[in-house]
């Protein structure tokens, strides 16, 4: 998810679908090519489905085999590891909210920056924000060794930053500092706080880069915080809010590139709430990435908003490719390399290659569900089905509102041959959609084909002109070729998200000797080797 995480904001758990991995390549950050902001992703969750055998079949064998030096408990922690914690507002007013997270978010871009530091992502560390746990236990969470963690004072122009490095192992602190300044300044207090993190954990920092290797103008950067923090909340009005106060940073800065980026992300969102978008609404998503581009040639953001947008809604692989490489090229340690690349491994069915890299991004952003859903997907898909299903477990025991996480844990215990247990978290779903395809399948499974009809007859009628790919996928697994064919042909037609997943997809499997198949692999352009 290149993106999915490239979004800097507390995680709402979202459905892994087509409204959604439409804006995990551009949200998704901060995790992918849609991780843009936290992440919005558009694709389907339908690999989920595709690990069940098909009818008659037995229930694929459980593998156990794992990436060398990864597991999905917690590791021991890096010897040079931090995780930066939500700073606290205490302004008067309590306003500046927006302020004190972009100020977290800012000092996490800088340290990820050392080769031998091994930096959280704010998806993870901002789980903690608004509680109140010892620093202890959120290092033996995240694994990490050290936590920085501070508080933002503004009122006008002045601004009191407090910083402290806390050892995780102990909760002793190592170090403090007060920074007492004009908030003209902050880009020389956020530079002068990472610099004495790093020495103080005795690591090197290399230079970022800040648009166009110039300092924006300072509100400019204050609108550009602000418009981050409302496009976070993820509702339509918010989104809206955030489009208006990234062009207001516009109007002050025009050739502020970063600002362009984030505009284009919030474009790009703001579609998915409202719906398909038009050419004219895809238009001005590319505008403004291609002037962040043409102001900052090496703004890794920009690259990997407009990588999500070639991926999901243009369906050129080789655009987004060539994207993924640009950023590996400007910045080999960003931490939206992993998703970017695992979503392009998924979509080609390089499904063990997809399983590394997601592993590397959960190592850095252990607790975002849609990083840990990625790599269950991909889990699935390459048959490690207990690692799945112990994957779907965690993104249950830490977000349990996370939409389709029943329905996921129901499919890997099916395919582990749990039926009973299988078909309890089917019936479980809250989505409607997922609870049909689930029920379809599993109902076929434990030979109820009555049952199987009625689901699969009531997912499409309500869902056929929304999930030609699910209808497909439960017609697959029941055996009938067909059918299955001829609704993939519609998903195509549809520009179902869901077909991103076609090569990689399990359930599809039995398709695969079929030659009307084959030729749906040549339309998509997935054939032969990258």
């Amino acid at each position: 998810d290149l993106q999915r995480s490239l979004s800097v904001e507390p995680v709402e758990a979202r459905p892994d679908r087509v409204s959604y991995r439409f804006a995990k390549f551009s949200l998704r950050h901060r995790s992918g090519f849609a991780a843009t902001a936290a992440a919005i992703a558009l694709l389907v969750g339908a690999l989920g489905y595709a690990l069940i055998r098909s009818r008659g079949a037995e229930p694929l064998a459980a593998t156990t085999t794992a990436v060398s030096g990864h597991n999905e408990t917690a590791a021991a922690p890096q010897e040079k590891s931090i995780a930066v914690l939500p700073f606290i507002d205490l302004s008067v007013k309590k306003d500046q909210e927006y302020f004190s997270d972009g100020l977290s978010e800012e000092l996490i871009d800088h340290l990820v920056h050392s080769a031998d530091l091994k930096v959280i992502a704010r998806t993870s560390s901002f789980q903690f924000k608004g509680k109140n746990p010892d620093v202890r236990s959120i290092a033996r969470t995240l694994g990490v060794t050290h936590v920085l963690e501070g508080s933002v004072r503004k009122d006008g122009q002045q601004l009191r930053i407090t910083a402290q490095l806390v050892r995780g192992s102990d909760g002793v602190q190592l170090w403090s500092q007060i920074y007492d300044r004009n908030f003209v300044d902050i880009f020389k207090v956020q530079d002068e706080l990472s610099e004495q993190v790093s020495q103080a954990l005795r690591v090197a920092l290399r230079n970022g880069q800040r648009a166009g290797n110039r300092e924006p103008d300072v509100r400019a950067y204050n609108l550009v915080l602000e418009g981050n923090y409302f496009k976070a909340r993820r509702t339509l009005r918010d989104v809206e809010k955030a489009v208006q106060l990234y062009q207001q940073a516009i109007d002050i800065n025009p050739d502020y590139a970063l600002a362009w980026a984030r505009l284009a992300s919030a474009y790009l969102y703001e579609e998915v709430l409202k719906g398909p978008p038009s050419e004219d609404q895809n238009r001005r998503v590319l505008d403004a990435l291609d002037r962040a581009v043409q102001l900052d040639p090496n703004l890794v953001w920009a690259y990997y908003t407009r990588g999500g947008f070639e991926l999901n809604v243009t369906w050129n692989w080789e655009a987004a490719h060539a994207d993924a490489e640009r950023m590996r090229e400007i910045d080999p340690r960003s931490d939206l390399l992993p998703g970017a690349f695992g979503d392009l491994a998924i979509l080609f069915g390089e499904v063990n290659r997809a399983v590394e890299l997601y592993r590397d991004r959960v190592d850095r952003n252990p607790l975002d569900p849609n990083t840990l859903d990625s790599l269950g997907v991909a889990l699935c898909a390459s048959n490690r089905l207990q690692q799945c299903l112990e994957t779907r477990l965690k993104v249950l025991h830490l977000h349990p509102e996370f939409d389709g996480v029943n329905s996921s844990i129901g499919m890997a215990r099916l395919y582990l041959g749990q039926f009973a247990a299988a078909l309890a978290a089917m019936q479980r779903e809250p989505n409607e959609d997922y609870r049909l395809r689930g029920l379809a399948i599993a109902y076929s499974a434990s030979d109820r084909p009555t049952e199987s009809d009625a689901a699969l007859n009531s997912l499409t009628g309500k869902f056929a002109a929304t999930d030609a790919y699910g209808i497909a996928e439960v017609h697959a697994y029941r055996g009938e070729v067909d059918d299955a064919l001829r609704w993939l042909d519609r998903a195509y037609r549809q520009h179902d998200a869901g077909m991103l997943y076609l090569k990689a997809d399990p359930l599809l499997r039995n398709l695969h000797g079929d030659r009307r198949f084959q030729a749906l692999l040549t339309r998509m352009r997935l054939t032969g080797l990258r």
